[in-house]
């Protein structure tokens, strides 16, 4: 509808979150491909949000198939667009340090997991939380069942199945680690 009637801003802004439902979805390439034309939009309109935007569920798309490289690309450049706008802080924060993460870089993911958790808005901690059960993972730390756990409790009541999933398969992955150790 919004491509039919001509508006360029709703069109990226529904690409944009297109691009985020096919990489839950398990479509990494289509979301791929709606993040590009999002972005590209964003970028003709000088649209710093939806610029941002775009950037991290490009950013979250790369990362899904496992373009490790083109995702930290594209999420530093979100960072700097999205300075000042702290949903998208959030979740590019997140989005990168999970990059970093399974890069094989936890430490220098865990200032961006740090930046993640500090600000203020409740949507975008979701991301933070699962980056920050990742980092503990990673780093082999205790406290990683406990925060993994409710981090979970959080994503399912609240309904953000997108992250439960990941965290309910990032503890099975630990328990399967754990017993054949």
């Amino acid at each position: 509808m919004a491509e039919q009637i001509g508006h360029a801003e709703s069109v990226a802004y529904c690409l944009w979150h297109r691009s985020e439902a096919l990489e839950a979805l398990g479509d990494p390439d289509r979301a791929v491909a709606d993040g590009q034309r999002a972005l590209a939009i964003a970028e003709r309109l000088r649209h710093r949000e939806w610029q941002a935007a775009s950037m991290c569920g490009l950013g979250a798309a790369h990362l899904a198939r496992g373009d490790l490289a083109g995702a930290e690309t594209v999420l530093r450049r979100a960072l700097d667009m999205a300075a000042g706008v702290p949903v998208f802080t959030t979740w590019g924060s997140a989005m990168l340090a999970r990059t970093l993460i399974s890069a094989g870089q936890p430490d220098e993911a865990a200032a961006f997991v740090q930046r993640a958790l500090a600000q203020p808005v409740a949507s975008a901690l979701f991301e933070a939380r699962l980056a920050r059960a990742e980092l503990l993972v990673a780093r082999n730390e205790a406290e990683f069942e406990a925060v993994a756990r409710e981090a979970l409790a959080i994503a399912t009541t609240s309904g953000h199945l997108a992250s439960a999933r990941l965290l309910r398969d990032l503890l099975l992955s630990h328990e399967v680690d754990q017993a054949a150790r």
